[in-house]
């Protein structure tokens, strides 16, 4: 089956005329619903704050391990040889300066310094007695009934009476000391460590064995060491005021001010020592950690 020119022009038409329709139907239909989706959906605004700029210094903070350490730790040891008479404190006790920790056997001590004392009275006596002779003669060489030489004798007999009786006060303040080794007191306040020695126990001057110890805590120290590139600017921050230091343990944080920088730099581990104080009245820090 053939079709002739016209018929053919006819259906080119019709499919041209229904391509241009379609597609004009299709644009039209998309622009309705792109106007929709439009209409639909508005534009929001969007808020924007300006600031003026400022120009200002930004501390820096360094994050540096440290170790605690107290002020001051004092080994206990007895000076004088004696058996321990009583033991007045416990271990982990908080103590003050002077609070007696234990007490020695003093009977000895005692003794001594009692013998001490009565020496120092006869002398006392034997020093007034001399007084005395050395007043009469001088009254007597006034009237001509005795030499100077005897004058000077009883000058001589004073002098060496005044003498002894200063060695004896020596003597009794040194008796005194030594009855006062016998009561071994706090020199700090602190806490204190293992108590070593028990009632009964011998000790001496000179032994390697400490009876315990008292440890300082509040306030209390954190030594750590910081980079040496940062030690100018930290003597600089030194010299201006105090410089807070800030510690964490835990869940704790505390706030000092640096008390210590060390005057030289490790060579080797190109670091400098440097240390805090700290209040520590609850035992938040412990020596050692």
């Amino acid at each position: 089956m053939s079709l002739n020119s016209k018929s053919l022009r006819i259906i080119l038409l019709f499919f041209a005329v229904g391509v241009v329709g379609s597609g004009w139907w299709y644009l039209s239909a998309a622009a309705k619903s792109q106007t929709k989706a439009t209409e639909k959906k508005p534009e929001q605004s969007v808020l924007v704050q300006s600031e003026l700029a400022v120009k200002s210094n930004v501390p820096e903070t360094l994050s540096i391990t440290g170790f605690v350490t107290p002020l001051e730790t004092v080994d206990i040891r007895s000076q004088v040889v004696a058996t321990i008479q009583s033991v007045n404190v416990k271990e982990g006790q908080t103590v003050k300066a002077g609070q007696s920790l234990f007490s020695l056997d003093n009977r000895g001590a005692n003794a001594d310094s009692d013998k001490l004392a009565a020496q120092l009275a006869r002398d006392q006596v034997a020093l007034e007695d001399s007084q005395r002779t050395l007043t009469r003669n001088i009254e007597l060489l006034a009237k001509n009934f005795v030499s100077q030489s005897v004058v000077d004798t009883a000058k001589s007999a004073v002098d060496a009476a005044q003498a002894t009786l200063k060695a004896d006060r020596a003597a009794l303040t040194s008796g005194l000391v030594t009855v006062d080794y016998h009561r071994i007191t706090a020199p700090i306040s602190g806490r204190v460590g293992e108590i070593k020695v028990h009632v009964g126990s011998l000790v001496q001057p000179g032994s390697t064995d400490v009876m315990t110890t008292v440890t300082q805590m509040d306030p209390i120290n954190v030594t750590f060491s910081i980079p040496e590139r940062y030690a100018g600017a930290l003597l600089a921050e030194q010299r201006s005021g105090a410089l807070a230091v800030g510690v964490k343990t835990g869940s704790e944080k505390l706030e000092g001010k640096l008390s210590f920088i060390d005057n030289a730099i490790d060579s080797t581990a190109g670091s400098i020592k440097v240390r805090a104080v700290f209040s520590n009245p609850q035992g938040v820090l412990w020596p050692g950690a």
